[in-house]
């Protein structure tokens, strides 16, 4: 709704991209995956397990694995979210993940850019 570009940038204060050319990456990563409504930087410093939902096989290639939730430095298409969730908590990043699916949107991590979340474990909202 306020965003002037698409895709905009979210990003957690306590966050810091890995890699200089991010946004440019980033951009050009996104262009050739339209199906993405959130692409995230893949944090260094949690542990990531494979999202393997039943009856689902998410998408994966060289650029971008699909994933449950999304959060800390992350692109989202302008328009994707029409109306945002409520919040749960910390789980706010697996609720807006699942509304995006229910509109027929995938949500995923970069695979080879990379953020350093600060505030792991600590963060609240």
């Amino acid at each position: 709704m306020f965003a002037k570009t698409d895709p905009y940038i979210i990003a957690d204060d306590d966050c810091l991209p890995l890699q200089d050319d991010f946004c440019e990456r980033g951009l050009e990563v996104m262009g050739r995956h339209p199906e993405f409504a959130i692409l995230g930087l893949r944090p260094i410093t949690s542990t990531l397990y494979p999202w393997t939902p039943e009856d689902y096989v998410p998408y994966v290639d060289e650029d971008v694995e699909e994933h449950v939730s999304v959060g800390n430095v992350y692109f989202i298409r302008k328009g994707a979210m029409t109306e945002w969730p409520e919040t749960d908590g910390n789980r706010y990043d697996a609720i807006q993940g699942e509304a995006l699916r229910l509109n027929g949107w995938r949500v995923g991590l970069f695979k080879n850019l990379t953020v350093n979340h600060f505030g792991h474990k600590f963060s609240t909202l």
